[in-house]
């Protein structure tokens, strides 16, 4: 993920890009990890206008990557 989010930010200079950890472990963030229906970690996610556009779940390096730079993950 950190080595990704530079990369990421100079190549989609134009849209705006967030990235959000977030801990499963810490209770405050029950909510969340329910709105997103989050079932195993790691997961990532592409959200825009709060939905959920693309969905990984998995450690495989070239999956995040396809995600966290193209959007897409198969």
């Amino acid at each position: 993920v950190n080595r990704n989010e530079a990369q990421v930010k100079s190549s989609r200079q134009k849209e705006t890009g967030v990235f959000l950890k977030v801990r499963t472990t810490n209770p405050a963030n029950t909510r969340v990890l329910d709105r997103y229906q989050v079932e195993s970690t790691p997961t990532f996610m592409v959200i825009k206008n709060g939905q959920v556009l693309k969905q990984y779940s998995g450690t495989n390096p070239a999956k995040i990557d396809q995600l966290m730079l193209r959007g897409d993950a198969k």
